[in-house]
């Protein structure tokens, strides 16, 4: 069905009116055909470059900041490793001027910032994780996985020879790849299927070669690039009504790339 409103689109737009000031004439299908092809392409491919050179560099500048970024954290938590909290604080509060999203240096600030200055730093700092770790249990009894898992990590990353941490970690990420995958299977119900696709994908991470995932996984994507091409061959049959020639050729274009 789609594919026969496309060839009517495509065969209306051939054959639209062309005017000028000196003559008012039908052009013939093909020379409408190919300046549509020159509209929708000649000038669109020099901007298409240029966007793709300034997304290339943009990325490139990301790796280099996130390389950067990685390289001054492990010096931070070799100081705190060693209990030099306050290098340790300076270092982190550096990464998070430059990434104020950088969870881990957060959480490296606020165990320095809660350690330093301590008189029995090793018993503050046995104290502090035990605190961590039985708020991680605490959020696992009310059923708050996410919230647990993440304070559980931080009990690993801030000990990492931490075998009770460990082991806990491991079985609430377990107990989080059930989490993710219900959380899709409902929102999929809700037909809010990009929301439904980013938890089923974070199950997946968590469970490579889980079959269940995979199989709901490109179920989803099959039926959201449907409903992406039909709305936009949706949005092209407004536009050419409206006599828009070119907008509408590129929905086209966009639609068909969506869904060949």
């Amino acid at each position: 069905m789609k594919n026969t409103i496309l060839a009517l689109m495509f065969t209306a737009i051939s054959c639209a009116p062309a005017f000028s000031q000196e003559r008012n004439k039908v052009r013939s299908e093909e020379s409408l055909f190919l300046d549509l092809q020159k509209i929708g392409l000649g000038s669109l491919s020099e901007f298409e470059e240029k966007k793709k050179f300034f997304e290339t560099v943009k990325l490139e500048k990301q790796k280099l900041q996130a390389t950067m970024l990685d390289s001054i954290y492990e010096n931070a938590f070799e100081y705190y490793r060693c209990g030099n909290y306050e290098d340790a604080k300076d270092l982190a509060a550096r990464i998070l001027a430059i990434d104020p999203g950088h969870s881990d240096a957060q959480m490296l600030l606020e165990a320095s910032n809660q350690l330093r200055g301590s008189l029995r730093p090793a018993m503050s700092k046995k104290l502090m994780l035990e605190d961590r770790f039985r708020t991680a249990l605490s959020l696992y009894t009310e059923g708050r996985i996410l919230e647990a898992y993440r304070k559980m990590q931080e009990v690993v990353k801030l000990s990492p020879n931490n075998i009770k941490a460990k082991y806990w970690h491991k079985k609430l990420k377990d107990d989080l790849k059930d989490y993710y995958f219900q959380r899709g299977v409902d929102q999929y119900k809700a037909r809010e299927l990009k929301d439904s696709l980013d938890n089923l994908y974070n199950a997946l991470l968590i469970r490579p070669r889980d079959a269940v995932i995979v199989e709901w996984i490109t179920r989803i994507e099959d039926e959201l690039r449907q409903q992406q091409a039909n709305d936009q061959l949706k949005r092209s049959l407004e536009l050419y009504a409206q006599g828009k020639l070119k907008e509408a050729y590129e929905g086209l274009r966009s639609a068909l790339e969506i869904q060949p």
